[in-house]
């Protein structure tokens, strides 16, 4: 099992990362980023459809390209974006996509998770300190909605990624991490 390498995508100290809050804090999507600090759920939630926004009025877009030029189907690989290139080229496929939020999550404190299923990857993250409230994100919903859209068309495609998350979830939660289900995991960043 080599899904823990997913995780080393994650660079919260890149410079894009700090780009990312920069336009969220100038464009008023919140006043700041305070992680947990509020005890506040829903100021969590604000707080990562800020960074949304911020990807979806960039023009990110789900690209489905994953293949590498790893030969035959021996190997199992897929190609993933480092989050600059994810920004230039304003696209990403469901890891880049994850990769990415993760990585401005974990700058602000919010605890991210990445959730990995046979062909799939979608985020988790904690709604509250402790874990206990958890949400989760399909970031193939990025770039569902046109970049120039009002912010309640870009709230709904959120909510909608939000709803997907869940939905997908749900149908995993009881392989993941099994002995028996090594293709399911959750990769706690």
């Amino acid at each position: 099992d080599l899904s823990w390498m997913f995780a080393a995508y994650v660079d919260e100290e890149h410079p894009l990362v700090q780009r990312i809050l920069g336009e969220a804090l100038r464009d008023g999507y919140v006043e700041r980023f305070d992680g947990y600090q509020s005890d506040d759920p829903e100021q969590v939630y604000r707080q990562v459809f800020a960074i949304w926004q911020v990807l979806a009025r960039r023009g990110i877009r789900y690209s489905s390209i994953t293949r590498t030029s790893a030969p035959g189907d021996a190997v199992l690989s897929q190609y993933v974006r480092f989050l600059d290139e994810s920004w230039d080229n304003r696209q990403a496929n469901c890891v880049d996509g994850a990769v990415l939020m993760a990585s401005v999550l974990r700058r602000i404190d919010i605890d991210p998770q990445l959730v990995l299923v046979p062909g799939h990857m979608f985020l988790a993250f904690a709604l509250d300190s402790d874990g206990s409230q958890m949400a989760y994100l399909e970031t193939t919903r990025l770039g569902a909605t046109a970049a120039k859209t009002a912010d309640s068309a870009l709230l709904a495609n959120f909510e909608s990624a939000v709803e997907e998350g869940l939905q997908r979830h749900d149908a995993v939660a009881a392989r993941l991490g099994r002995a028996d289900s090594p293709q399911y995991r959750t990769i706690d960043i």
